[in-house]
């Protein structure tokens, strides 16, 4: 029973480690596929790493850029709960007059 518990942990570690070295620099990335115009891919990249991202800034522009893109795609759904987790980061949010749409 021992070696299948140390197996587990082992593999779940293991797990861990590759996501978050698949999430490195995925703000970046995102960021940088959304001003490409890919912005499909921008939302590929960032989604399976945003619940992640640990740094509360990091957090909020991680979701501010998926929000975005969901506006772009026109997918509500996906848009809201992208606002909804933004707000409970920063229940104050005030967006930028000439920066978000």
């Amino acid at each position: 029973m021992t070696r299948i518990n140390n197996t587990l942990v082992l593999l779940l570690f293991s797990l861990f480690t590759i996501a978050q070295s698949e999430c490195k620099d995925v703000l970046f990335i995102a960021n940088s596929l959304f001003e490409e115009g890919k912005i499909q891919e921008s939302i590929d990249a960032l989604a399976p790493c945003i619940d992640n991202i640990k740094d509360k800034q990091e957090a909020l522009e991680g979701y501010k850029i998926l929000a975005i893109a969901y506006q772009e795609m026109r997918e509500v759904e996906p848009l809201d709960v992208s606002i909804k987790k933004l707000l409970s980061l920063q229940p104050n949010y005030q967006k930028y007059p000439n920066g978000d749409p």
